[in-house]
């Protein structure tokens, strides 16, 4: 009986960091996720603060193109973020598809 009963404290005290370890791994996963995910919301805020006043699209690429003779900035680092991380989903809230290819590709060659 003591036998059977340490063998089986041993196994259950063995799968236990096993187990802990896949939560907690899980849980760094998803910690990871929810930060890229606040990480592009500020870059949204900003940029669309930026473009808040443009209207159509030669408004916007006249604007992008001030804020990038102007050098690296808030914005343009946003704008190279939200390009870079999720291919500009988030921009097509704001602008056509079309002006975010055009967006990326100038912000891309700065």
């Amino acid at each position: 009986m003591n036998r059977v009963f340490i063998s089986i404290l041993f196994l259950a005290l063995s799968l236990s960091g096993w187990i802990t370890g896949g939560i907690l791994y899980y849980l760094a996963m998803e910690n990871d996720r929810l930060l890229l995910d606040k990480r592009l919301d500020t870059a949204f805020n900003i940029t669309d603060q930026m473009l808040n006043k443009s209207n159509n699209s030669e408004a916007i690429l006249n604007e992008i193109k001030i804020r990038i003779s102007k050098g690296a900035t808030a914005q343009t680092g946003s704008l190279k973020t939200l390009c870079k991380s999720d291919d500009g989903a988030r921009l097509e809230t704001i602008m056509s598809k079309d002006d975010v290819k055009k967006v990326c590709t100038l912000i891309e060659d700065m």
